[in-house]
């Protein structure tokens, strides 16, 4: 469990660097609140909101499977407790961060058009299918890390062991 965990990590790690890798643009002061507005925006277009929440279902959804004697009814008061709002709130500096107003304003009139609309249509089964062939080629790449290891006589933790 341990294993998949992190290899989960991982394979979301490099979607994020590639989501999120290009270099920054610098931000006038002035278009800030404006910015961020259309940052909102562009977030909610682009189904951020359910992503987040989705993101926040599968979480939970291991720690259940994880910890099957903890009643149902814990679970479920434990995830009202987040709201993915808050976790918008702090994408908006990021954004600001690598879009000026007019990229921002692109991407808006982008996910408004009919390929916009096919791309975000199609997101989720494209991460999860990239996901799932991310994880695949993560648990063979630690095989065979950990079978070489063993065959030059290191002894490797059975937490790591697939």
């Amino acid at each position: 469990m341990r294993l998949k965990s992190l290899l989960l990590t991982v394979v979301l790690a490099a979607f994020c660097v590639a989501a999120y890798g290009q270099q920054p643009s610098p931000q006038p002061k002035p278009q800030k609140d404006e910015l961020g507005a259309k940052i909102r925006e562009l977030i909610e277009l682009s189904h951020g909101e359910k992503l987040a929440n989705q993101m926040l279902d599968r979480m939970f959804g291991v720690f259940e499977n994880s910890m099957p004697e903890v009643p149902q009814e814990v679970w479920e008061k434990l995830r009202e407790k987040f709201d993915t709002g808050e976790l918008l709130n702090l994408e908006i500096p990021i954004y600001e961060k690598y879009y000026t107003l007019k990229d921002v304003e692109g991407l808006i009139a982008f996910y408004k058009s009919p390929l916009g609309q096919k791309v975000l249509a199609n997101q989720g089964d494209i991460m999860r299918d990239s996901m799932a062939v991310g994880m695949q080629y993560g648990r063979s790449v630690a095989e065979k890390v950990i079978h070489d290891l063993q065959q030059k006589g290191y002894k490797v933790p059975k937490t790591l062991k697939t």
